[in-house]
């Protein structure tokens, strides 16, 4: 006669909760060292500057100025490329000249040979350099400029730029692809 006890259905009971259990890690292991790469995400609202920074690389300021108002941000991170657009308004004439001082010297530090400077900026040359994410963050194109654009090609494709418009809305992304994945 075969008579299953209370103390049998504990003991499959806590085989099948360590089996799940050891699922759950592998999983959670799996996602953080090998698909997080693979799985996009996208992220458009952060708590804080600092947050959105954590995330960035050193082209975006270490803070924002002070007067800085209607902050906006945008993550993206797909299959081997990343985007990252902030756009904000300074309403403070000194900063304002900081931040654009700040960017020449960086592209005059890194991209000297690649940066173009003061291009106006048309529908023709968003297609052309296929910058179109910019359109969500730029209120007018006629009244738009990229003051500081550069493009490197290579193993890993870089885009970054600054753009605004009549000197108070400022709009600064950095795009990079590594070509790994299939385009």
């Amino acid at each position: 006669m075969n008579v299953k006890t209370p103390f049998l259905y504990k003991k499959k009971l806590k085989s099948l909760i360590i089996v799940l259990l050891v699922i759950v890690v592998l999983v959670m292991f799996s996602y953080n060292f090998f698909l997080k790469r693979y799985i996009p995400v996208t992220i458009t609202d952060f708590k804080s500057y600092k947050s959105f920074r954590n995330m960035t690389v050193d082209f975006f300021p270490d803070n924002l100025p002070d007067s800085s108002q209607n902050v906006k941000y945008y993550y993206y991170r797909g299959h081997f490329d990343y985007l990252w657009i902030l756009s904000f308004e300074l309403n403070d004439s000194k900063e304002r000249d900081d931040l654009l001082n700040k960017y020449k010297e960086w592209f005059n530090r890194y991209d000297r040979n690649n940066c173009k400077e003061n291009i106006e900026l048309s529908e023709k040359i968003i297609k052309e350099e296929k910058i179109e994410y910019i359109n969500d963050y730029i209120e007018s194109i006629d009244d738009s400029r990229m003051l500081y654009y550069a493009k490197h090609e290579g193993e890993f494709d870089t885009k970054r730029g600054v753009i605004t418009d009549n000197m108070d809305k400022f709009v600064l992304f950095y795009k990079y692809d590594s070509k790994e994945g299939v385009h």
